[in-house]
């Protein structure tokens, strides 16, 4: 896991097309804005794994995401493909 600090309006950029602004703090909330490849899902980890996450373009390769083998509180390690 990356952890960084970022201040108000500070952007967060990848190799692979995914950017993220933070764009509103307070004491207890951070906004974050997306902006990512339309192939790229991104969901709410509170609302667990929904079914299109391992289906369709931005699925992995096994079909299952990274919250499969973890429990809650656990951090998700992503699966290499291959």
């Amino acid at each position: 896991m990356l952890i960084l600090d970022r201040r108000l309006g500070e952007w967060i950029d990848s190799n692979v097309g995914i950017s993220i602004q933070i764009v509103r703090l307070n004491a207890r909330r951070v906004k974050l804005g997306f902006v990512l490849p339309d192939d790229v899902r991104v969901v709410r980890r509170e609302l667990g794994p929904p079914e299109y996450l391992t289906c369709g373009p931005a699925a992995n390769t096994e079909g299952k995401t990274p919250w499969d083998d973890t429990s809650p509180g656990d951090t998700p390690t992503p699966r290499s493909s291959g």
